[in-house]
């Protein structure tokens, strides 16, 4: 069988999408199953995708969902046993009925924020909590199946197998924003969290590749937060840089997972409208307290939140973790399985 693989990166939309297609693909083809990548350019190619994706197809303009479509249906053709995994919120009616009309098959990830009416025959969705109800009410493919909840979080194969952290006191602070652009965040943090924070708490940011805040932080970090803050742009290992810490500041897209099955508990800003309902879940479930979007965030608020986790006043310190490391393998195992 020959997965094939659609999904979409950038810098403001991050590395979230085509990270998770990378676990997948990676527990598929330890597996036995061939991996093809369509969409991301050539330059988002690490030295693993070479090994897991058989073939990897660059798609730099989206001109429109029917040319898009047609476009991945050819090259499905010519795989003559495929199956499609839609990992694109461009992703609309059209472009599905054309998958339908060709006769193939294929898994989607949901976002309410970003999803239309869904015709895919099986549905992702990782959000804690998510409603099955909710979810059938945009599905008009009535045998449609569903992965929910974090148990099918689609993680890295290094968080596999970890031992998650025991957190009594917070005195290192991750501040993790994903892979793409982090409009800002981070230096806001520091700037707004720096002064009121007492010396002996140190802060550690991870950055991506794509973030364009980089040559600043750069430049803070050498100079004017030496003393308090280090950075680390694109580790290739990030357990070990999470489990160095107590606690987590990060947007609420696919990092919370990895931050969530290490067992650190969060704070969540979102920066992207499809990180909100994701956020909210964290929160409801006690594993985060979300503030709100960037672009709106209160001062006080944070601060005064950030201080009720370094003095242990929040529950979430408690909490158990909703996330296992085995969800790569888990939603794979149901694929392979899958009666087309």
């Amino acid at each position: 069988m020959t997965f094939i693989f659609r999904c979409n990166v950038g810098e403001k939309i991050g590395l979230g999408h085509l990270n998770r297609c990378r676990s997948l693909a990676y527990s598929l083809n330890k597996k036995g199953q061939d991996c093809l990548m369509v969409g991301p350019s050539k330059k988002y190619i690490n030295n693993q995708d070479l090994k897991i994706f058989k073939k990897w197809i660059p798609k730099n303009k989206w001109k429109c969902s029917n040319e898009d479509s047609l476009n991945l249906i050819r090259i499905a053709k010519k795989n003559k046993k495929s199956f499609i995994i839609l990992d694109d919120y461009r992703i609309d009616d059209k472009y599905q009925l054309n998958l339908k009309k060709a006769g193939l098959k294929w898994l989607q990830f949901f976002n309410s924020e970003n999803s239309n009416i869904i015709w895919a025959d099986i549905l992702h969705c990782s959000v804690p909590g998510i409603s099955l109800k909710k979810l059938k009410n945009f599905t008009l493919n009535k045998k449609a199946k569903f992965l929910l909840g974090p148990k099918y979080a689609l993680l890295r194969p290094e968080f596999l197998k970890l031992k998650k952290k025991k957190i009594n006191t917070i005195k290192k602070v991750i501040l993790i924003f994903g892979g793409g652009y982090d409009f800002g965040a981070v230096e806001y943090l520091l700037s707004v969290l720096l002064p009121v924070t007492d010396n002996d708490i140190k802060f550690t940011i991870v950055s991506g590749l794509l973030n364009q805040s980089n040559l600043k932080l750069k430049k803070l970090v050498n100079t004017k937060y030496k003393a308090q803050v280090n950075l680390h742009i694109d580790p290739k290992k990030i357990t070990k840089i999470i489990l160095e810490n107590d606690m987590a500041i990060t947007a609420g897209g696919t990092t919370t997972y990895e931050l969530d099955v290490c067992g650190l508990p969060m704070i969540i800003i979102s920066t992207a409208t499809n990180q909100i309902e994701q956020s909210k879940a964290w929160s409801r479930y006690g594993r985060a307290k979300y503030l709100g979007n960037f672009k709106s965030i209160k001062k006080e608020l944070l601060k005064f939140v950030f201080k009720s986790f370094l003095n242990k006043n929040q529950k979430i310190l408690q909490k158990k973790v909703l996330t296992r490391g085995n969800g790569s393998n888990r939603v794979a195992e149901f694929l392979i399985n899958y009666k087309r």
